[in-house]
């Protein structure tokens, strides 16, 4: 420890863990020094960023960086907010890598409770903990453990909650040992299932566990967005995928995390901003009695792209951005063509189609599922759930008119 003492005066102390016995005493210092700033944990070669944990004045106060942060970030909100306030949360922020700010606005504003945010904590750092665990024993703990002490204040106003490190290290050691145990140290839970080869799952199961598989497993969310999404203990999940695993029905899949968004808008204002004020020089302004045209799809960007095009074309156009409201909205505006965007929070683009399938009103409403994933599995997917086509992104102007020309017939 003496390398970090002689180093406090400088901005930054870097000092390295051969063990995890050495990495516990390093963590140990922050709480018993009252360390205020950040601490970087990085293993050389095995991460894409460094995991990271603040401190003020030794007390734990927020974990981010690593595999997923957005991703691990709205898992955790979803898991503490019930859907109906997740739903009243407006447009305060983006969640991005490093949204304490996020957090903290939401406690501010009463959106969430102190207890909430000492929840949400907890999950994250213990998730961060494991993994950290995880990706040092795959490297047989070969590689030293860097640890980068950034002596400076937090720049945001603090949460007001603070965990206990030593808790969460244990947790995170019994559930690391746990998933050893379970023969399943070299799966990822940051891993997203998907199906392979479904000619040979769909002989091996009861069709209904079949078409069980067909609606859960995607290919867009990990082992943990399964759990949460079930609310089931991620080694149960993950132990009943593991003979499918096995045999090479299912193959976990390296996913991107989610992009920047703003959480979820007030369904009132999502309403009332369905159809944007196109600009003069830009847009025509559709007639009243042009067709309508939905798109689902949680990213604003996007949103924006796809009503210029179709403005342009002619139609009336909605952006929803809460697929939460996707249904009532679809069933309120009626629109003639749906696009629904594949990677959404909380609910993915194949539940929604087979949602707005399920409404009579939509049977024959053509609806064209958005996605980066353009491969033969998520088509037959895509089509058991009753999509009416594909369309690979980016958005691209030519094939989205050449789909409205084909479904509605209009130039």
């Amino acid at each position: 420890m003496n390398q970090i003492y002689s180093l406090q005066a400088t901005k930054y102390a870097f000092v390295f863990a051969s063990s995890v016995t050495a990495l516990r005493e390093h963590l140990q210092y922050c709480s018993e020094e009252k360390f205020t700033g950040q601490l970087d944990l990085k293993i050389q070669f095995a991460q894409p960023r460094p995991l990271s944990l603040y401190f003020e004045e030794g007390n734990l106060v927020w974990g981010d960086g690593g595999v997923h942060p957005i991703r691990r970030l709205h898992r955790h909100i979803s898991r503490q907010c019930s859907a109906e306030v997740a739903a009243t949360i407006n447009e305060i922020g983006h969640i991005q890598s490093g949204s304490y700010e996020f957090l903290t606005t939401l406690l501010l504003q009463t959106k969430i409770q102190p207890q909430d945010v000492e929840a949400i904590l907890t999950g994250l750092v213990t998730e961060i903990l494991f993994d950290l665990h995880q990706q040092w024993a795959q490297r047989g703990y070969s590689s030293s453990l860097q640890l980068k002490f950034n002596y400076v204040p937090l720049s945001t106003h603090p949460l007001s909650v603070a965990v206990s490190l030593d808790a969460l290290w244990s947790q995170a050691i019994e559930t690391w040992q746990t998933w050893q145990r379970a023969g399943l140290e070299d799966y990822s839970p940051n891993h997203a299932p998907s199906l392979w080869d479904t000619d040979a799952l769909k002989q091996q199961v009861l069709p209904s566990t079949y078409q069980n598989l067909v609606a859960t497993i995607d290919g867009n969310r990990t082992l943990r967005d399964l759990a949460m999404k079930s609310n089931k203990n991620l080694l149960t999940v993950t132990k009943s995928l593991l003979p499918y695993i096995q045999q090479g029905l299912v193959k976990l899949l390296d996913i991107e995390d989610f992009k920047p968004f703003t959480y979820l808008a007030v369904p009132e204002l999502v309403q009332s901003s369905l159809v944007q004020a196109p600009s003069p020089k830009s847009f025509v302004e559709p007639s009243l009695d042009a067709p309508l045209i939905a798109y689902v799809d949680d990213y604003k960007v996007d949103g924006q792209t796809m009503n210029q095009i179709l403005t342009n074309m002619g139609y009336r156009f909605i952006h929803i951005q809460d697929p939460l409201q996707a249904l009532p909205l679809l069933l309120e505006h009626k629109p003639k063509l749906v696009f629904l965007d594949l990677v959404m929070p909380i609910v993915n683009g194949y539940e929604a189609c087979a949602q707005i399938r399920r409404v009579s009103r939509f049977k024959d409403t053509p609806i064209i599922i958005l996605t980066s994933n353009d491969g033969i599995v998520d088509r037959v997917r895509a089509k058991i759930v009753g999509s009416t086509g594909f369309l690979s992104k980016p958005i691209d102007p030519k094939k989205v008119q050449a789909v409205v020309q084909k479904y509605l017939g209009r130039e």
